[in-house]
């Protein structure tokens, strides 16, 4: 893939002159897919039944579909989307992003930040970073998304 054509930034946490890495967004522009790879790997609970172990990353593809690929097992695919080739009805289907105005993706739950990996060098400019100040307890990272088509909506509806 072109680099050009993804965007790819890093959720931070910032305490005592280090950046904790939360984990890192890949967003494709020309596909529009979306990424998220949490610096917590291990999961015990899942809001899809998903079975505890080790991941890799969720995606969001354009189509609707959603899925969450594991280390050893692979894909376990949580919904299929309404515009994958020979999906059969559309009403049992995810829609595609594009339509679904504002969603939440995911709720990462992080007991003690300080546990996470820290960034080595500087924050990019497209980075993300969380000051919570003299805060230890535990944090929650919700990555939500607001579509297009909502925002144009909001836009023609503004005061």
């Amino acid at each position: 893939m072109n680099r050009e054509n993804e965007v790819k930034y890093c959720i931070l946490i910032r305490s005592q002159e280090q950046n904790f890495i939360v984990g890192r967004v890949s967003i494709n522009r020309l596909k529009g897919d979306i990424t998220y790879i949490p610096s917590q790997r291990k999961y015990t609970k899942s809001s899809f039944s998903a079975e505890g172990g080790k991941l890799e990353h969720f995606s969001w593809h354009a189509s609707g579909r959603v899925h969450l690929k594991k280390e050893v097992s692979g894909y376990q695919i949580f919904e299929v989307g309404q515009l994958e080739e020979g999906h059969q009805d559309p009403d049992k289907a995810r829609q595609p992003i594009v339509t679904t105005g504002f969603q939440q993706l995911v709720r990462d739950i992080i007991r003690d930040y300080r546990t996470l990996p820290v960034l080595q060098g500087k924050a990019g400019e497209l980075d993300v970073v969380f000051n919570p100040k003299k805060y230890d307890g535990p944090v929650q990272f919700l990555f939500n998304i607001i579509s297009g088509s909502l925002m144009q909506t909001l836009r023609q509806n503004d005061f």
